[in-house]
């Protein structure tokens, strides 16, 4: 049995909160009789692998900790999205069960819902099983189909193992879980909260996604982690005041990237707390770089667009096919993600021997100082526009100083898009200054200002909604 196992089972006899939720709060030793529930039946019905169709709130959470420990692979859907992804997510993981909240949620004969599972009378222990993978989540794909990461358990259990002592962690601290389940950015979340032992507010209801502030006003949150959209989404629901955020003590920010003028704006607001960034995308398990900084130092960290971070132990960051200090990242070592499930590994992975994956080329261009790594634009923003080859990022590294809290540059049909959101800066001011700054080729067709940006189910620009909006 693994320690972070041990940690987990330990805490479900903890007479304390584990889920706050908007209409009650749950023990741990309500989570240990529903994850009894739930491993009970995945042991003795030798369920391999187990869809779990339910949203953020404890029975999802127990349902995840009831599959780690009896070493059933899962896999979380969005029981929103559009019928074709949902099936073909499915049909390539191939579960033996899935699990849905109510009779009505049923979609296939192998479908249980949380009512149907009996209860267990031994021991947790008794229940604990291993298994080298502990799940499996979908990512879009460079082909237009999701593609299925397969996780490690070990890589889980070596990040939440790091991140605990790390990011100062403890019983006492009331964690956010703000991103949806299916994003892997939740599964530290989730993890990391069993493991401690602290309280977990769920953001279940697009209500509670869309005024944030209110949830972190009610429970007290003290630990945060989000993708940076989350503080545009604070502003524009009025709920980036102190009187409203003073409870929290870090926040972590991952999943795309941040500028000095939010985090200058964030200590502003919030002076005493401590910020984390980190970098890394589904296939290397969560996060593979981090940076922490404070009040005080946070423009050490800055180029203007912020530091991606520092290699997380274990994880092996570094450039290759360098030019001018600019490389690829690739991440190396033992805890990067086993490959797609449906055995492909494409251009991406990089296989040394029969079965172990080492090494992953990310398609993310950065430069590193001082062991830190910075953001230079995506493999996709070398584009081809009129027969000239451009980088797109030239124009984000261009709008740096001009002030805008975020924009997004977008290449289609040779013309060039550029979307933007501020309060003072006109369209007008915006192109004068890019005219001044670049090439004539490189100066975007269309500059359109937005109060702001579309928003996927993950929280991030939704890049094609953003297309139709410039494209009218």
């Amino acid at each position: 049995m693994t320690d972070m196992k041990r940690r987990i089972i330990a805490n479900l006899s903890k007479e304390m909160v584990f889920c706050l939720e908007r209409e009650r709060g749950w023990t741990y030793p309500e989570l240990r009789e529903q994850v009894c529930r739930f491993a009970a039946y995945f042991t003795l019905n030798k369920v391999g692998r187990v869809c779990i169709q339910l949203e953020q709130g404890f029975y999802a959470y127990a349902a995840i900790t009831a599959a780690y420990l009896s070493g059933t692979v899962f896999c979380v859907i969005d029981k929103n999205q559009p019928i074709e992804r949902k099936q073909y997510i499915t049909g390539a993981f191939l579960p033996d069960l899935y699990i849905v909240l109510t009779n009505a949620d049923k979609f296939a004969d192998n479908s249980m819902s949380i009512e149907e599972f009996g209860y267990w009378n031994g021991s947790v222990e008794s229940l604990v099983r291993d298994n080298k993978h502990i799940y499996v989540l979908f990512t879009s794909g460079s082909t237009g189909r999701p593609k299925g990461v397969l996780v490690k358990s070990s890589a889980i259990e070596r990040l939440v193992s790091w991140a605990i002592p790390e990011f100062d962690l403890c019983g006492d601290d009331i964690y956010g879980q703000y991103a949806p389940l299916f994003f892997d950015m939740s599964m530290l979340d989730v993890f990391a909260a069993v493991s401690v032992g602290c309280s977990i507010v769920p953001f279940s209801s697009m209500a509670d996604k869309l005024r944030p502030a209110n949830l972190i006003e009610k429970f007290g949150i003290t630990f945060w982690n989000s993708v940076p959209q989350v503080l545009e989404v604070l502003e524009n629901s009025g709920g980036f005041k102190s009187e409203k955020l003073k409870s929290l003590r870090t926040i972590k920010f991952g999943g795309d990237k941040i500028y000095q003028l939010q985090i200058e704006k964030l200590f502003t607001l919030l002076p005493d707390c401590n910020v984390v960034l980190t970098y890394g995308p589904t296939e290397i398990t969560v996060f593979c770089t981090y940076a922490k900084m404070n009040r005080a130092d946070y423009k050490s960290f800055s180029k203007g667009i912020m530091t991606m971070g520092k290699a997380v132990p274990g994880w092996d960051v570094r450039l290759k096919d360098e030019e001018s200090g600019v490389g690829e990242i690739v991440v190396c070592g033992a805890y990067i993600g086993d490959g797609y499930i449906d055995g492909a590994s494409g251009a991406f992975f990089k296989r040394t021997g029969e079965t172990e994956y080492t090494e992953y080329s990310t398609g993310d261009f950065a430069e590193e100082i001082d062991g830190y790594y910075y953001f230079h634009g995506r493999r996709d923003n070398q584009v081809k526009l009129n027969g000239i080859r451009v980088d797109l990022s030239e124009i984000e590294n261009a709008l740096i100083g001009v002030g805008c809290k975020r924009f997004e540059v977008i290449a289609q049909n040779d013309l060039i898009y550029l979307a933007y959101v501020d309060v003072q800066a006109d369209e007008k001011f915006i192109r004068g200054t890019l005219i001044k700054k670049l090439p004539k080729y490189l100066v975007p067709s269309v500059v359109k200002r937005f109060d702001s940006f579309p928003l996927t189910p993950n929280g991030k620009t939704d890049r094609q909604a953003l297309i139709k909006e410039l494209s009218k």
